[in-house]
């Protein structure tokens, strides 16, 4: 069972029964998912989002929830590889990020 969730992490960014996160999880909708997490700060979400709009990434759908601590995004956009990895790099330099990871939702 614990590899099961496991591999649907991996392959969705869903997350169910974590200790640290929040369960979470999201159908799929755009080109690609964004899995994000955060530390749970005033303006870390508001942070997140604006970044999709400078980039001019439209957000097709977006689950976000927090324990504890932490943050965590599942953010689907419709755009091309070369947007979204800029996105990931701009996602990474702002300071209440943690962890950005990127699924091609293209199949």
């Amino acid at each position: 069972i614990v590899a099961n969730k496991i591999a649907k992490f991996w392959a969705t960014g869903e997350i169910e029964e974590a200790v640290n996160f929040p369960n979470l999880k999201m159908a799929p909708k755009g080109t690609v998912r964004f899995i994000i997490s955060n530390l749970n700060a005033p303006g870390a979400l508001q942070k997140i989002l604006e970044t999709f709009s400078l980039a001019n990434c439209n957000v097709a759908r977006n689950v976000h929830d927090t324990k504890d601590k932490v943050g965590y995004s599942i953010i689907d956009i419709d755009s091309d590889a070369e947007t979204a990895m800029r996105t990931v790099e701009e996602l990474k330099r702002q300071p209440l990020i943690t962890r950005v990871r990127i699924i091609n939702l293209r199949t």
